[in-house]
């Protein structure tokens, strides 16, 4: 079980994005996920190890090698997105981190502080997935992130892992009253 008075929050992109460090890691959510999602090596043994999700009913992919290669340059694409709506979306209405997260469930429709949001990969059948707490419009805390082989999250230890990893994030947020982005400033002292 994490504990929640031991994370840290990194900021990204000032009054934007940032991103949690949990106690048992040495660097922040967004570099792990960056770090792992363009390490060909450590894809290739995830997808091994993941072989029967990766050909099966869900995706029907052709080959581990082909999927190494898609997964960085779709990474890649993912991650400029991400910081270039971070950075600009503050002062362009149409290009806002808001754009880019979706609440977590589908059925969820009303955008509010504290919500579970995903972004997806910019492929039509996207596999990879951002994490993120909602504070308010274009200002988001990433928690982690997943390949995303299967139909729901809870079908998966690594990606019920994330489930666990949002909650935990938003009950930290809570209990430190971050409401706006404003208040990360009081994390800062």
């Amino acid at each position: 079980m994490i504990k929640i008075e031991l994370m840290n929050i990194l900021e990204i992109i000032k009054g934007s994005l940032y991103s949690m460090q949990f106690p048992d890691q040495e660097q922040d959510e967004l570099t792990i996920l960056f770090h792992n999602w363009l390490d060909a090596s450590y894809l290739y043994d995830f997808f091994y190890n993941n072989r029967l999700d990766l050909f099966g009913p869900f995706f029907k992919h052709e080959s581990i090698e082909k999927a190494v290669e898609e997964t960085i340059e779709e990474a890649q694409n993912l991650f400029d997105k991400l910081i270039i709506m971070a950075k600009f979306g503050k002062n362009d209405p149409y290009n806002k981190l808001q754009k880019m997260f979706q609440p977590l469930s589908d059925s969820d429709y009303k955008l509010r502080v504290y919500q579970k949001s995903k972004v997806k990969g910019n492929k039509k059948r996207s596999w990879l997935r951002l994490y993120a707490i909602r504070i308010e419009a274009n200002t988001f805390v990433i928690t982690g992130g997943a390949i995303k082989l299967t139909k729901t999250m809870n079908e998966r230890n690594h990606t019920n892992k994330e489930l666990q990893k949002l909650t935990v994030a938003r009950d930290y947020l809570r209990k430190m009253e971050i409401l706006f982005k404003e208040d990360f400033l009081i994390l800062e002292h």
